[in-house]
């Protein structure tokens, strides 16, 4: 399921209830790694269009366990995330 309505508790709750048999994918690039930090499996992205080797390290690292890699590079990412807001 695609989740993006910016509620990563709720997120969390869905993973742990759901575990392996629903995979929760972040609807909002700004959210990503928080999502995938509570077991969200991926992301469904805009950004990935203009920045895809970005947003592909940025997920690697989340299913790394990388996750300060990966908060790194949303960090670095936000400014062109959040130019046109939604």
């Amino acid at each position: 399921t695609k989740e993006a309505a910016g509620n990563v508790g709720k997120i969390s709750r869905i993973c742990n209830v759901c575990g392996e048999d629903l995979f929760v994918w972040s609807g909002n690039d700004d959210e990503a790694v928080a999502t995938m930090s509570v077991g969200g499996k991926g992301l469904i992205s805009v950004l990935s269009n203009l920045r895809p080797n970005e947003t592909v390290r940025m997920i690697h690292a989340c299913m790394n366990g990388d996750y300060s890699a990966a908060r790194i590079l949303q960090t670095q990412l936000m400014p062109l995330i959040n130019c046109c807001p939604s």
